[in-house]
């Protein structure tokens, strides 16, 4: 296989833990720029495949590469040039920011000058850049700042980030997003593992559905993002959705007293089409409304097609 121009390469990745397969069949490959949001429920295996990634874990089959390497070589050389944010900060809660900090600059070989420039360009002048004390007496969103401020650490040229955003205030979120950035332009690759919905359809350029062992990558985001969203207000039967769904071709679902419908393409000729079947069995229609699609609406439509 050729990995040279991907710097994630994974190919038929199965992972099960006893009788549960968790990851079944797994491909997927990333250049470098790229911003992969990862999405599923829980228990989906999100974290169990951040975690193959890393080496931390080591398939049942198939194979993976990061920049070339294999991860379950445990390479040291993988683990310069990759940021990682799982459960935990990675600090030693009995240093301050910066002790730690020269720590890990001597483990990825930035120099006190690069760390320094880098700390207080970014992190100065937050709260844990004002703050000296041990991390063990910080607040789990200072800890989770303290995770990032050491992931983007020299800017690394791979990232793995699972649930990075969850107890960060709005500064720090910002702060996130803005480093991101940064790191994209770069040419790093970034994968976010996250509920955060917002922040996946923000910063992502594609996504990857991960449910039942399977990831089902979403390689038109912005296609997904433009499907309309419709109401209709009219009588609820059995009928009147049938007709909706063969005129859309998508399932529909009434709530608070309006058919929820989505449509694709051609809206200008197809809720005219919708209205006039509509009429012609006798339904009263009191309201036709377009309304915006979200992200949010595009996956949980994605969910409900799979019902």
């Amino acid at each position: 296989m050729t990995t040279s121009s991907k710097s994630i390469f994974v190919q038929d990745l199965y992972k099960r833990f006893g009788d549960k397969r968790v990851l079944n069949g797994v491909n997927l490959e990333l250049k470098e720029k790229t911003i992969f949001g990862l999405v599923g429920l829980n228990g989906a295996g999100k974290t169990t495949f951040i975690r193959l990634l890393l080496g931390l874990l080591n398939p049942d089959r198939g194979s993976c590469s990061i920049l070339g390497i294999n991860p379950s070589s445990h390479s040291p050389l993988l683990y310069k040039r990759a940021g990682v944010v799982l459960e935990h900060n990675g600090f030693f809660s009995n240093l301050s920011v910066m002790e730690n900090l020269h720590f890990f600059a001597k483990a990825r070989d930035v120099s006190e000058s690069e760390l320094h420039t880098y700390f207080e360009k970014y992190w100065q002048e937050t709260d844990i850049g004002k703050d000296n004390r041990p991390v063990k007496y910080f607040s789990r969103g200072q800890r989770m700042q303290c995770a990032l401020c050491r992931a983007f650490l020299g800017f690394p040229e791979v990232y793995f980030f699972d649930e990075p955003v969850v107890a960060l205030d709005m500064e720090a979120y910002r702060k996130f997003c803005d480093l991101v950035k940064v790191a994209q332009t770069k040419n790093a690759t970034i994968l976010i593992s996250s509920h955060q919905l917002d922040t996946i359809e923000e910063l992502c350029t594609s996504v990857g559905i991960l449910e039942k062992g399977v990831l089902t990558i979403v390689q038109e985001l912005e296609k997904k993002k433009s499907r309309e969203q419709w109401t209709i207000k009219t009588e609820c039967n059995d009928n009147v959705k049938k007709v909706i769904e063969e005129v859309t071709g998508y399932p529909t679902y009434y709530k608070n007293e309006k058919w929820q419908l989505v449509i694709a393409k051609d809206s200008e000729n197809v809720v005219p089409e919708l209205v006039s079947t509509l009429v012609s069995m006798g339904c009263l229609i009191k309201e036709v409304k377009l309304d915006k699609m979200s992200f949010r609406d595009s996956i949980q439509q994605y969910y409900d097609e799979k019902k």
